[in-house]
């Protein structure tokens, strides 16, 4: 693991940035828990110390463009952030499902894009707060707002992970009392983690709008693709919203939201007796 305490600064390539050489340098910053400057350059001064991280230039540890670099278990390389995520990782999330759910919704698109295998919303975005074409001098305070943006973004993923820790004796206590495969919440806590690891097929909670809440459990968490999907809206009493997708619906009483879900888990027993 990296020795943070001793690192002075970090060394990234001058130029036109990526989302690859931002994140590398938020990473790096926020695991260190305080403010480490961040030099950008055309190509790596020998004979640097130790203490200077270089990363996604100089062929180096912590860089990709090598023809050796080293390659993921997937067979696909990592990427600049990706190999400083590797060493950082334990440092930045408590919790083994936090760290993974950060690699697979950030780390590795970022990854492939810059590898040249696939594109996404947030590399473009942040390829697009580049400098315009007569406007270089721009150039490093416009990267400094790109490390900032991915500085705030892992700030919010372990913001998430404390909550969902938060949440862990509520949810508990909720599955423990779940019956006919129906989750009862006290508050919108986040569930989808946990749930996700039974058999249920429903949760209940009454949501910051001022509803009763019926949300379908997914097959994997942050999936669209649920289990067994809710009615359309006229087939389920006192609901006054139903999402297009039928994943979600609001219902205007617990009585009502209960209801709608039981008789949705026996439609779902009936169909799979049937096809038994």
């Amino acid at each position: 693991m990296l020795a943070l305490e001793n690192t002075t600064s970090i060394f990234v390539h001058a130029g036109i940035f990526h989302a690859d050489d931002a994140f590398a340098a938020a990473l790096v910053i926020a695991a260190a828990g305080r403010v480490i400057p961040v030099e950008r350059c055309l190509s790596v001064p020998k004979g640097l110390p130790d203490s200077i991280i270089i990363a996604d230039i100089g062929r180096g540890k912590y860089d990709h463009h090598q023809d050796d670099a080293k390659l993921r278990a997937d067979g696909k390389k990592y990427a600049a952030c990706g190999l400083l995520y590797e060493e950082l990782k334990e440092r930045l999330f408590l919790t083994e499902e936090a760290r993974e759910e950060f690699r697979s919704h950030f780390i590795l698109p970022i990854e492939d894009a810059d590898n040249g295998i696939s594109n996404n919303p947030l590399t473009c975005y942040i390829d697009d707060m580049n400098p315009d074409w007569d406007r270089p001098e721009e150039s490093d305070r416009r990267f400094s707002g790109a490390v900032k943006l991915f500085l705030n973004l892992i700030e919010a993923a372990q913001r998430k992970e404390k909550a969902a820790l938060r949440a862990d004796h509520l949810l508990s206590d909720a599955l423990a009392k779940a019956e006919g495969k129906v989750v009862l919440l006290e508050k919108p806590v986040p569930w989808q983690r946990r749930v996700c690891q039974t058999d249920n097929l429903f949760v209940i909670y009454y949501s910051q709008r001022g509803v009763w809440t019926v949300q379908c459990v997914p097959e994997e968490p942050d999936s669209f693709i649920v289990r067994y999907p809710l009615s359309p809206m006229e087939e389920m009493e006192g609901c006054i919203f139903c999402h297009a997708g039928r994943f979600l619906a609001a219902f205007d009483s617990e009585e009502h939201a209960i209801n709608a879900a039981r008789k949705l888990v026996r439609e779902s027993e009936l169909k799979t007796n049937g096809n038994s």
